[in-house]
């Protein structure tokens, strides 16, 4: 899904570890799989559009909540 966003080449094709960056434009967001959480102190806009790629993408893929 990223790599339909943001292009083939903003988004690495191996990775390994809990870490993932997006780069578009010399604009890089960096990801934290464990805690989702997008880090681009470059710019702010950037920042939120892929928070909210990531958030969508995890809602989509993670199974719902049951509270028992």
């Amino acid at each position: 899904m990223l790599q339909d966003m943001f292009g083939e080449d903003s988004v690495p094709k191996i990775f390994k570890g809990e870490k993932l960056y997006v780069t578009v434009n010399d604009k890089r967001a960096d990801i934290n799989l464990t805690n989702l959480e997008v880090k681009c102190p470059n710019d702010e806009t950037f920042q939120q559009i892929v928070q909210t790629a990531v958030t969508k993408l995890y809602q989509c893929l993670a199974p719902p909540q049951v509270e028992t």
